[in-house]
């Protein structure tokens, strides 16, 4: 089977070949799965569909070859784990990965050092932009575009007072700011805004920790309260 000499993977903040390894093939990279369910409705013909709004994880594969110039110690120890998995054809999109099934090599040529073996990844849905787009500042009433998929973002509220923060139409209430608040959608909780560690659910009142939706997204905010700054870390994603 040819190598493909100029393709990489970087596993864990580590490149392919600097572990001496070469693709055989390009992975597969299913779209992944919608979940919900399907019930039957009395009286309704065929089934209809719940959406829940997630994805299940996903399965990436590859095949490749060890040239012997890193031990199979090294590489194993290597290829455990979970990371942020990127691949040369898409350099500046990550998989968060986990490497948790067995894998088998066997040499490639009689008598030879390299070893062939295959490797697959459980992956979450989303590849996630790499490098990570930094923190941007939005004024009031300004708006970030999405390029990809929904987004759970980490907004910071630098501030004091009450104010009612609107991203889309999603309204999060805060309470009782003393200097700021982080929400953070993809952890699910409100974080003190000086340490950035402890919990401080008890300043929000949402119904759902907030998302940005592909295309526009309006930020604005209002109250009682003085706002000084609102920073949004996207975290772009794509399906």
């Amino acid at each position: 089977m040819k190598r493909l000499e100029e393709a990489w993977f970087s596993y864990a903040g580590v490149k392919s070949d600097a572990m001496g390894i070469l693709l055989t093939s390009m992975p597969t990279r299913p779209h992944p799965a919608a979940n919900g369910d399907y019930e039957i409705v009395p009286g309704r013909d065929g089934r209809l569909w719940f959406p829940d709004d997630t994805y299940d994880q996903i399965v990436v594969r590859i095949n490749c070859v060890s040239d012997g110039s890193v031990s199979m110690d090294e590489i194993n120890a290597w290829l455990s784990g979970s990371g942020d998995l990127i691949f040369s054809d898409e350099p500046n999109r990550a998989y968060r990965a986990r490497i948790t099934k067995e894998f088998a090599r066997s040499p490639k040529y009689a008598r030879l050092t390299a070893q062939e073996f295959p490797v697959s990844w459980d992956c979450d849905p989303y590849r996630y932009q790499t490098p990570e787009t930094q923190a941007q500042s939005v004024t009031n009433g300004g708006s970030l575009v999405n390029p990809g998929a929904v987004s759970l973002p980490r907004i910071t509220v630098a501030g004091t007072g009450d104010i009612a923060l609107l991203i889309g139409s999603q309204l999060i209430e805060i309470e009782g700011m003393t200097d700021g608040v982080i929400i953070d959608s993809e952890q699910q909780d409100a974080i003190d805004y000086d340490d950035g560690l402890t919990l401080r659910n008890d300043l929000v009142v949402l119904d759902e920790f907030p998302k940005l939706l592909p295309g526009a997204n309006i930020i604005s905010w209002s109250g009682t309260g003085t706002v000084s700054s609102v920073t949004v870390l996207p975290r772009w994603r794509y399906l």
